[in-house]
């Protein structure tokens, strides 16, 4: 019988495999990059009109308001509907409808001033516009209304966009000292400040004296900080840390030892880091440098601080030289009656009188304006 021959099977050519593997990954990963290109594309075209409609219509706002004194209140409008106090303005003013591309807007209106705000799609990103200004804040969503406040000690202090997106987020709100007094009552400044304080939220007196009401931005900003200080990450914190504790060793102020005798060791860096920020000047540079994260003007606040500390002692010093010149005719008068001279006592009464209701009146106006009694 002849021998058969048997002839083998070839392996398999993996090398053929691979590459068509390969070649497949490459055209699937080319049809998801270029989808997600195009994606971006569309959204990045959407955005832009949803911009150029807050834009327009904001824009139409404030030509409609121009002198005319916007109604206080919030709400929002959309292409739909305008809700709350500007429904009725916008109808009077025959305000357009928003397009359609707009996103909703949030809106609140106090005092004359107003803020319009929309929030981006692809960024964690907000629209602002005020009376003033416009912003494009990271990480700062409308929340349920955008602050007028906020807008407004946006502008008064000169901050950078990093502190106005914290602002806006922080809430400020004026309140007077009874109501200060109350929300601060938990917080840190409790023991040493009924100007305002920091809780998640910004509280700030309302300081009702056009000669020192620039001491509530300074008030504001120094609230800000404590807010600025709980975002700094440990290693950052750590640093600012030994900044501002090497600028107190160079600093002699009896009262900011007395103030922070009333804070646990671990809020004294905190508290230094806000009163160094708006209330000392001539900083060391690291620390001048540092604070230009959040001021543009830092001197600004310190001028206006060292306003509020002169009219302060101005009132302090007048009052003391009233008590002292009441002692001495309270003294003169007791003279006159141990001497039967009940005549000339009687005709100084009423001058006295108007002097002690004077006394008391500044004595009342000081307390309103400062942390301290008398």
């Amino acid at each position: 019988m002849p021998p058969v021959t048997v002839n083998e099977i070839p392996p398999p050519r993996r090398h053929r495999l691979r590459w068509a593997a390969f070649i497949a990954f490459l055209l699937v990963g080319g049809l998801v990059v270029g989808g997600w290109l195009i994606y971006q594309h569309q959204l990045q075209q959407y955005e832009l009109a949803r911009h150029r409609a807050f834009t327009a219509w904001s824009t139409a706002l404030l030509k409609a308001v121009g002198t005319k004194t916007l109604p206080d209140g919030a709400g929002s409008v959309t292409p739909a509907k305008t809700e709350g106090v500007l429904a009725g303005f916008a109808k009077d003013q025959n305000l357009p409808r928003p397009p359609k591309q707009a996103a909703a807007l949030q809106y609140q209106a106090a005092g004359g001033r107003f803020v319009l705000c929309s929030t981006k799609l692809t960024a964690k990103k907000a629209e602002f516009v005020t009376n003033d200004n416009s912003y494009e804040l990271k990480s700062a969503g409308c929340h349920d209304h955008p602050s007028v406040v906020a807008a407004k000690f946006t502008q008064q202090i000169e901050l950078t966009n990093q502190a106005i997106s914290t602002l806006f987020i922080s809430n400020p709100q004026v309140l007077p000292k009874a109501q200060i007094k109350a929300r601060c009552s938990d917080s840190a400044d409790a023991q040493t400040s009924v100007l305002g304080c920091y809780d998640r939220e910004i509280y700030v007196v309302n300081i009702n004296v056009p000669e020192i009401d620039g001491e509530m931005d300074v008030i504001a900003a120094h609230e800000l900080l404590h807010a600025e200080y709980d975002l700094l990450s440990t290693e950052d914190r750590k640093h600012v840390d030994q900044l501002v504790e090497a600028q107190a060793k160079q600093v002699d102020d009896p009262q900011l030892k007395e103030i922070l005798t009333h804070y646990s060791s671990p809020q004294h860096a905190s508290e230094l880091h806000s009163r160094f920020g708006t209330e000392f000047g001539n900083l060391s540079p690291e620390l001048e440098q540092y604070y230009q994260r959040y001021f543009k003007n830092r001197a600004k606040l310190v001028s206006e601080h060292a306003n509020y500390v002169a009219v302060l002692n101005g009132l302090s010093k007048q009052i003391d030289a009233l008590k002292a010149d009441l002692n001495s005719k309270k003294a003169a008068s007791a003279n006159l009656l141990a001497r039967g001279r009940v005549a000339e006592y009687n005709a100084q009464v009423g001058a006295y009188n108007e002097q002690v209701s004077r006394v008391n009146q500044l004595v009342d106006h000081y307390n309103q304006l400062t942390i301290h009694t008398r």
